[in-house]
């Protein structure tokens, strides 16, 4: 299991949960980071034709503001795990998210490049928030979605201040609820490692 988004400013979470066929496992699975967005995309076509079982599930921006991105990126692997038509029998989750059900799992630190499950899942996660969020842009033009997957590059954050949020912003996030300084761990979100809120000003 894998999980992106999590430190965007824009747009949902998404969590992947992929169960391997040994016997057809598309060659070139790595860390998603580490793959052109042509390659990813290949491969998470491959990976949903050969897999035993795999699914994508979103959390989406007003659920973040209001149980914080760690409960919300849980809450996605949840769902992940529940949607696979095959139950697995042991999780492994990339980071050190642990998924609140009653299943044996082992949290990988930098899994993504340990684990072809997770690298997997990796893949399929950031494909498909990244195939959403390119739709969203054409909804919500101006914040150059398309080039910055929701996340607070320069240019994104121009545009909050010129245009003020979306509804699809995270509200409760440094960069969109009006602070300038960001926390550069989190790629712009306004976290504590326990996963809520802090230095919150109104």
């Amino acid at each position: 299991m894998d999980e992106v988004g999590r430190g965007a400013l824009f747009g949902p979470v998404c969590a992947a949960a992929v169960i391997m066929n040994s016997q057809r496992i598309p060659p070139g699975i790595n860390d998603s980071k580490a793959l052109s967005p042509r390659r990813r995309s290949m491969l998470a076509d491959e990976i949903g034709k050969t897999a035993e079982a795999c699914a994508v599930a979103f959390v989406d921006s007003s659920t973040i503001d209001r149980i914080n991105i760690l409960e919300a990126t849980r809450r996605a692997m949840l769902l992940a795990v529940e949607k696979l038509e095959t139950r697995p029998d042991f999780l492994l989750c990339d980071g050190d998210v642990v998924v609140p059900i009653s299943m044996p799992q082992r949290s990988i630190v930098g899994g993504d490049r340990r684990s072809l499950s997770i690298a997997a899942a990796s893949i399929l996660a950031k494909v498909a928030r990244d195939r959403l969020i390119v739709d969203l842009d054409a909804r919500y033009p101006g914040y150059d979605l398309r080039n910055n997957m929701g996340y607070g590059t320069r240019k994104h954050r121009e545009a909050l201040k010129r245009f003020g949020p979306t509804p699809l912003h995270r509200s409760s996030f440094r960069g969109v609820c009006g602070l300038d300084s960001m926390d550069p761990r989190a790629g712009g979100e306004n976290v504590d490692p326990k996963g809520g809120l802090k230095n919150w000003k109104n």
